[in-house]
């Protein structure tokens, strides 16, 4: 403000005159006092016209000092406040007298550039700096906890050219400072939001080629910095593709007037294909013709690029919906289905038509009676409102009217671009999970069950084993040893054909049955079996009827199986049946080219509901407590195997409890593939004289190593017993055995070390192994085979098939 500057200087140029005058004013009064003091007689008049004069020039200051619209200030050498007007006065909040003998920086502790300004008023004093000019800020009493802003200027002040002190001028600006910096703030944020948004301003006024654009605008179209722009070289900027469709809008515009908003491609020398939004406004003039065509336009090329990114994430995202291999479900919080899996369809038959709301899907896919729907739908939306956990385990019903269980989980609440909120549904299909966890159950019930009746049916034998063993041991008892023997042998045969089908049922399961198939005649099948059950007839005084073609009935099949098949049907009959009942036994052409074998009885039938599952392993039918009519559960599981082993099929039919059951075993004929190589049992050897040989029996188990040398002696044979491989291997060279009748599970040392030992040995290099152990399946008899052992024989070792082995052998007696 020059004008102000002006008035200030003049101010304190006649301030500092009167300063001046006063201070010599007071010098001559002070002289006159003095010579007044010497002589008395002398009149006092000069003086009282000195101190006339001082007191108007102490009013004329005053009346300056009020007067001033700025503040003034004046402080000694000690830069104390001397004198103060009542504008400084009021800037700093403090009483005019509150000043007087007081420094700034006691005065006003909260301007933090005071320790600055007293550095540079001391530089003033010392005549260093004639005059300063300063801006300082802070805070004072008249404003607490306001910053408030001053511009200041400060000057010697000489009396008789020394300098006595500084006078100061003080101009408040803190509205004005305020003002400007909010001026300034609004230009930086015009520029900045320019900036940022990436927007230009354009004006074009009609009738002229030329076009006004921003810097901003330049940047965006890639213009040069200075040069300028002509309506056409704009519009050759935009794209060739959009350009026709920019100038028909331009053109509509002018003709229609309104307001401009356009979006279009320009070509960018250095980036290429750029995205511009223009938006302006046609003004016209008084007679309604364009006068002036001006905008903004803005680089939104990260939005369209955004644009298309979310478009392509949408159509993946959709993409993956559709395709995942999990029922998927995304859908607003309002209910619209938006998308879901084609699992949903492939699993419950409903297509996207069918299930376009949350409603169709309670009422449809979940079979809630529509009266409930709304109250579902609104316990749902609850739910979801309070960020609980919704149904995890939900039914769902098919088109079909199939019930199917499905595990959900769904997502955290998201908004779509419209603002809905929206989440997805994941679902696992649990049915099949939840039907394997119910079988499972369910076999580990028959588990039980099975291991009961094992308990039970191996008892059941060792009974009468026991009772028969203590009338042996019995002395001078009255017992038929043949009948005793009689009993023993129908146990003992019962035991060995319950471990056999244990062990064959394990065999089976794990594949690892082989059959030996040749042309079979199924009449000599069922005579074998027949005569092997014969006994368990006798005994329960029940009749077998017994049907077969006066021909041979052929059919390609491993014949120790199938007579195991017919064994077991016989045998079940037999059980289920009640005494003195009849059994028929059928063999009968198959439809087609085959046979089929049928076995009645008129027992106790199977129920209904068991009749599926009758051929599942561990399947008993209901029993009593004594378990007299009970079942391992084993042996039609393996019939069932067998006869599908050979390529047939086994039906059973019953008309239910008490109404007996018919089995029928589907066979094919015997036509074996033309080249194929059928297995055949190995040639029976030669009948063979009887020899006696020395034999070895080691076996960890006394008891049978003793019966074993026992039944050994009585055939003729020189037999000793060993009880571990040690004393085996000790025996074996002083006793020079023939045969060696070697158990597999040793303690200590095994049956295949014990073997390798004995081959080492020179002199019992040529001694016949035979393997007896209770391990029978194919992959020990590999191991055996590979240990060195002749033969291998599987516990409880057959007596006959021993004594048949035992003259077999080709090695010359002693």
């Amino acid at each position: 403000m020059p004008v102000l500057e002006i008035v200030l200087a003049l101010v304190l140029a006649f301030a500092g005159v009167l300063v001046i005058y006063a201070l010599g004013l007071r010098t001559r009064l002070a002289s006159a006092r003095a010579r007044a003091a010497a002589a008395a007689d002398r009149s006092t008049e000069p003086a009282f016209m000195d101190r006339d004069a001082l007191d108007s020039a102490h009013a004329l200051l005053d009346a300056i000092y009020a007067s001033a619209p700025v503040g003034l200030g004046f402080w000694d050498r000690q830069l104390r406040f001397v004198r103060v007007n009542a504008r400084l006065a009021e800037m700093n909040g403090l009483p005019s007298e509150a000043h007087i003998g007081s420094t700034p920086m006691e005065l006003l502790p909260g301007i933090a550039q005071l320790e600055q300004l007293m550095a540079q008023w001391r530089r003033i004093l010392s005549g260093e700096l004639p005059e300063l000019f300063m801006e300082i800020s802070g805070e004072t009493p008249a404003a607490p906890g306001e910053i408030r802003y001053w511009r200041e200027r400060f000057f010697p002040v000489r009396v008789s050219g020394q300098i006595v002190g500084v006078g100061g001028v003080v101009e408040e600006v803190t509205e004005r400072k305020l003002a400007e910096d909010a001026l300034r703030r609004a230009h930086e944020r015009l520029a900045l939001a320019q900036r940022a948004s990436g927007s230009g301003v354009w004006d074009w006024e009609a009738g002229q080629e030329e076009v006004y654009v921003s810097r901003e605008y330049r940047n965006i179209f890639g213009l040069p910095a200075h040069a300028r722009l002509l309506y056409r070289e704009w519009l050759d900027r935009i794209h060739p593709d959009d350009r026709e469709r920019v100038r028909e809008a331009r053109d509509v515009l002018f003709r229609n007037g309104g307001e401009w908003s356009v979006e279009f491609r320009i070509v960018h020398p250095l980036h290429g294909e750029r995205w511009v939004s223009s938006h302006g406004e046609l003004i016209r003039d008084a007679r309604g013709e364009p006068a002036r065509f001006s905008g903004i336009s803005i680089d939104i090329t990260q939005r369209k690029r955004a644009e298309t990114g979310l478009r392509e994430s949408e159509e993946r995202f959709r993409w993956i919906v559709q395709r995942a291999p999990i029922p998927v479900f995304v859908h607003a919080l309002d209910g619209e289905i938006l998308e879901m899996s084609k699992v949903v369809t492939e699993l419950t038959g409903w297509i996207r038509g069918d299930l376009r709301h949350a409603r169709d899907w309670y009422s449809k896919g979940r079979g809630v009676p529509r009266e409930q729907v709304e109250a579902t739908m609104a316990e749902m939306h609850r739910r979801f409102a309070a960020n609980e956990q919704v149904e995890p385990e939900v039914v769902v019903w098919t088109r079909t009217g199939e019930q199917r269980k499905w595990l959900f989980h769904r997502s955290e609440v998201k908004k779509l671009a419209d603002g809905r909120p929206f989440l997805t549904s994941m679902a696992i299909d649990i049915t099949e999970r939840e039907k394997a966890q119910a079988a499972l159950r369910e076999a580990d019930r028959r588990k039980d069950e099975f291991l009961a009746m094992l308990a039970h049916e191996l008892r059941n034998p060792l009974a009468p084993i026991r009772n028969a063993v203590e009338l042996l041991k019995s002395p001078g008892t009255q017992v038929d040893p043949a009948s005793l023997t009689e009993i023993l042998e129908r146990q003992l045969f019962h035991l060995v054909r319950l471990v056999d089908d244990l062990l064959d049922v394990s065999r089976v399961t794990r594949g690892k049955i082989e059959l030996r198939r040749q042309p079979v005649d199924l009449r000599e099948v069922v005579a074998h079996a027949v005569e092997v059950v014969q006994f368990q007839f006798d005994e329960r005084r029940q009749k077998l009827e017994l049907v077969a073609p006066p021909h041979a009935a052929m059919v390609f099949a491993d014949s120790t199986r199938l007579v195991q098949v017919v064994l077991n049907l016989l045998a079940n009959a037999s059980k289920f049946s009640p005494e003195g009942s009849r059994i028929a036994l059928a063999i009968e052409p198959d439809a087609g080219s085959g046979w089929c074998v049928r076995v009645s009885d008129q027992g106790q039938g199977i129920a209904a509901d068991l009749l599926p599952r009758i051929f599942d392993l561990f399947i008993q039918g209901e029993h009593s407590l004594d378990r007299t009519d009970g079942g391992l559960g084993i042996g039609l599981s393996l019939v069932k195997s067998l006869v599908e082993m050979h390529g047939g099929s086994v039906d059973v039919r019953s008309g239910g409890s008490g109404a007996g059951s018919e089995f029928v075993v589907r066979l094919p004929a015997s036509v074996p593939a033309a080249g194929a190589a059928t297995p055949s049992d190995p040639p029976s050897p030669s009948p063979a004289v009887p020899s006696r040989r020395r034999v070895l029996a080691v076996d960890d188990n006394r008891d049978s190593a003793e019966s074993l040398r026992m039944l050994l002696e009585l055939w003729g044979h020189e037999a000793r017993c060993a009880f571990d491989g040690r004393e085996a291997l000790d025996m074996a060279e002083h006793f020079a055995p023939d045969v060696v009748l070697l158990d597999i599970g040793l303690p200590g040392m095994s049956g295949y070390d014990l073997a390798a030992r004995i081959r080492a040995r020179e002199a019992l290099r040529q001694v016949t192994l035979i393997a007896v152990t209770g391990y029978g399946q194919e992959e020990d008899r590999r191991r055996v085979r590979a240990a060195g052992f002749d033969h291998h024989l599987v516990k409880p070792v057959d007596p006959d098939a021993l004594e048949r082995l035992m003259n077999s052998l080709e090695r010359p007696a002693v």
